[in-house]
């Protein structure tokens, strides 16, 4: 991450402990997954408005760099850079937990216990169905379209959610399963 020992006291450090992980993951997320340590580490770089936000990672496995960033908006995250780092190979689950927290020490804004559990839902559900049905590159695209239409008011209930499902599924050639629609439709209506 580029940051030495010495410089360590020019940052702001929050922690994020694997109690709180499972704590806010054991409803979507299996024990193996999650991990007996939290590992990952998070920079959080505000940045000016209109930058929006760009994450990177290293060593991370589970989680992609669109699934945090869908996840972040959602959580309410703007304008930052967010680098995630593993030491090795890791899933990353405790990251954006961590990012989210570093977004609050650093703003001041809260971000709600229910917001940040929809984030997480939908970190969690996207990254079930990329490794199931689709590239996650094609399931993270799917998810912001409909958060996207979502944000616009175009999607009043479930029965249009379902409708966006179906032409997102066309437009980034992504065939979802029955069960895996109803995760996103859950999802969506918590975002919603």
């Amino acid at each position: 991450m580029g940051v030495s020992a010495d410089s360590l006291a020019d940052y702001t450090v929050v922690s994020v402990t694997n109690d709180m992980e499972h704590q806010y993951l054991d409803a979507y997320l299996g024990a193996d997954v999650i991990g007996s340590k939290s590992l990952s580490s998070v920079m959080l770089t505000p940045a000016e408005k209109g930058h929006g936000v760009v994450v990177t990672t290293q060593n991370i496995n589970y989680c992609t760099t669109g699934m945090y960033r869908n996840a972040l908006l959602t959580a309410g995250v703007e304008d930052a850079d967010i680098m995630v780092v593993g030491p090795t190979e890791i899933s990353g689950t405790a990251a954006l937990i961590g990012a989210i927290k570093a977004y609050e020490e650093s703003t001041g804004v809260a971000v709600s216990d229910q917001t940040l559990d929809i984030a997480l839902n939908e970190l969690v559900t996207t990254g079930a169905i990329a490794t199931k049905s689709a590239s996650s590159e094609e399931v993270e695209a799917l998810v912001a379209y409909i958060k996207g239409k979502i944000a616009a008011g175009e999607l009043e209930n479930e029965d249009d959610i379902r409708a966006a499902i179906a032409e997102g599924e066309q437009k980034f050639g992504v065939t979802l399963e029955d069960a895996e629609v109803e995760q996103i439709v859950s999802v969506m209506l918590k975002i919603k």
